[in-house]
């Protein structure tokens, strides 16, 4: 039963939302007023009052997900943009992430698979890529009612993924393939298949 309750969090009371949201899901938010927690419960009421059934499986995995991200966004791309997010996801999300739920993603699991990817020799540039696509598919999940908030943001600058010059050039490029301002615009379009480095520390040609 959705309700306003108070409790201790850090030696600290604060007040908390608590309600299930159209997907049968428990949802919880920390609210540091009563009046607060008040106002997020009415608005959480209200919007699983007007979504009567759930716009994709709610359990699907992120690899399921993955493929029906690919087929939405599909009509407003170019087909090589497409086979770009899909060889990111194929080759560097989804042998770690695939049969995750994706309701079940928290930013521990994408912060992971980046620090990962930077372990495994991959330029900072490049697991940028991987992160913006996740980004940019974890926001349409937000639209579909899978999560309340979208895990991939706000972690690139404490992985320290900032764009060099070169990569602030091509997302003013990448721009012009997405929506200005859009949420699905991911920081910058997919060039290609990522590979892995040399060992040898030899760049590839």
């Amino acid at each position: 039963m959705a309700c306003v309750r108070k409790r201790k969090k850090n030696g600290e009371e604060v007040y908390v939302a608590d309600w299930r949201d159209a997907l049968g899901f428990r949802r919880m938010k920390f609210c540091t007023t009563k009046n607060e927690a008040d106002a997020v419960l009415a608005d959480a009421i209200k919007e699983s009052q007007q979504r009567t059934r759930p716009l994709v499986d709610p359990n699907v995995t992120v690899e399921g997900y993955g493929a029906h991200w690919l087929a939405m966004r599909a009509p407003d791309l170019k087909p090589r943009t497409v086979q770009s997010y899909r060889d990111v996801l194929r080759l560097h999300v989804l042998p770690t992430l695939g049969e995750k739920k994706v309701r079940r993603l928290v930013k521990g699991d994408i912060k992971a698979l980046l620090v990962a990817k930077r372990g495994d020799g991959y330029s900072r540039d490049s697991v940028r890529i991987i992160h913006a696509t996740l980004r940019a598919m974890l926001a349409e999940a937000v639209e579909d009612g899978l999560l309340t908030a979208n895990p991939a943001d706000k972690i690139h600058r404490r992985l320290r993924l900032v764009a060099s010059a070169k990569a602030r050039s091509d997302d003013r490029g990448a721009a012009r393939h997405f929506p200005a301002g859009g949420p699905h615009a991911p920081h910058t379009r997919p060039r290609g298949p990522l590979r892995a480095p040399r060992r040898d520390g030899a760049a590839h040609r």
